[in-house]
């Protein structure tokens, strides 16, 4: 008797909770990666095309007709293009909650809206699968669902910054699409196709169309850009030659003109080409790749690179202990048990803190500094060029003084970003 009490006190219960924890939209929570500010402004401006609802408990009947209304009643009161669906605090889901959310999604498709899932449990994603709720997983979830390697598992290869690498050969490759795209003013359609011979092929994050992803991160980075291409970038946009240029970085995996760095970061003109005697120019590297650098500032020129959190070394104990638990360390959610800080694209600087900290001899712990690795989201080969310590006292004094404003810049920016980014 008493088992049946609780099972039917544990069943009324989970019918009373609300399934949707709470409610978000793509003008005041953004993804990991750094964007200009035009981005930042237009995402405030039409982000409220994207919803995202964080879901909760274990969906079955009651809670997946819960589900379905708030679905519903989300598209009635704010029309949304995009309403993303995070399932990480969803455990399960039953046979009669998949039949609700299949109805909503319908629903949503006669709206003009499109459902996105993230952040699924195995069983979750399995049973929306199943239901072909999901039927075009991205590249990142579709690795991990059919068992390839995952970050953490492929071959990494380290790079030491403080190292001398490259050539220097490619600094100036791209100095024939700088003058195409003085004073031209073009959609991304026409722009694009100029760098497209001299570029390795990848994927950028709005390619393809997907209805799943492994982490919100992806799917806001997703949406954002689809929203982004229909306003900011859509066909017959007045762009400035900055937005132009930093358009086809990112879209196409090219080469950032220095130029065109220079002016992204307000520095004076000349500046890069300068600064380039004093830095190690790092022009091959591939995703995945390990940047180890101990205190150094790191220009992105091409490609990107991400600042990651990892659950191994000194945080070893508590991955031990979450392990014997059977929970995850908080915070590492991550592909790999890995947690993504910052992405940071072409026009970005590395390192700042580090090397603010180090300078000022104001480190607590070198452990707590995150990991630098090559992302593939922005190209198949990233350059970077490091400006060491030694070399940064060598720096002329006007030199210098540019790049401490380019710090205490990006940094601003960088704080501003962390506020919608929720990291």
């Amino acid at each position: 008797v008493g088992l049946v009490l609780s099972l039917l006190l544990f069943l009324e219960q989970s019918a009373s909770s609300e399934p949707v924890a709470s409610i978000s939209d793509g003008r005041s929570t953004v993804a990991r990666t750094m964007r200009p500010v035009w981005e930042l402004q237009a995402l405030r401006q039409h982000g409220d095309q994207i919803v995202i609802l964080y879901l909760q408990g274990q969906l079955f009947f009651g809670s997946g007709q819960r589900l379905a209304s708030a679905i519903a009643r989300t598209l009635e009161q704010r029309s949304p293009t995009y309403c993303i669906l995070s399932f990480a605090k969803v455990p399960g889901i039953d046979v009669s909650a998949v039949e609700f959310l299949k109805s909503a999604q319908k629903r949503a498709k006669r709206n003009g809206c499109t459902l996105v899932f993230c952040r699924m449990h195995p069983d979750v994603f399995s049973a929306l699968s199943a239901a072909q709720l999901i039927t075009s997983p991205n590249a990142d979830l579709r690795k991990l669902v059919e068992g390839g390697p995952r970050d953490d598992e492929a071959q990494a290869h380290v790079i030491d910054l403080d190292r001398p690498g490259g050539n220097g050969d490619g600094a100036h490759r791209e100095s024939e699409h700088l003058e195409e795209l003085q004073g031209v003013h073009v959609g991304p359609s026409q722009g694009l196709v100029r760098c497209m011979s001299s570029t390795h092929s990848f994927q950028p994050l709005s390619s393809g169309i997907h209805d799943a992803f492994d982490h919100e991160t992806d799917a806001l980075d997703y949406c954002a850009e689809q929203v982004l291409s229909r306003t900011t970038y859509a066909d017959g946009a007045r762009l400035d030659d900055v937005q132009q240029a930093y358009r086809v970085a990112c879209r196409n995996g090219s080469r950032l003109p220095e130029a065109m760095f220079e002016q992204l970061n307000r520095m004076p003109p000349g500046t890069m080409q300068r600064l380039r005697p004093h830095c190690r120019v790092h022009q091959d590297c591939r995703p995945k790749d390990v940047l180890h650098a101990r205190n150094s500032l790191n220009f992105v020129l091409q490609g990107a690179v991400s600042m990651v959190d990892t659950s191994e070394g000194e945080r070893s104990s508590v991955a031990n202990l979450a392990q014997a638990l059977h929970i995850s360390p908080k915070g590492f959610h991550g592909r790999g048990g890995k947690r993504l800080r910052k992405r940071y694209p072409p026009g970005c600087v590395l390192g700042k803190t580090a090397f603010l900290l180090h300078q000022n001899a104001r480190v607590c712990d070198q452990q707590v500094m995150s990991e630098l690795v090559v992302s593939d989201k922005f190209g198949r080969t990233t350059e970077v060029w490091v400006l060491g310590e030694e070399s940064w006292r060598q720096l002329p004094e006007d030199l210098r003084r540019v790049v401490g404003e380019l710090m205490l810049l990006q940094l601003a920016e960088e704080r501003q970003h962390t506020f919608l980014s929720g990291e």
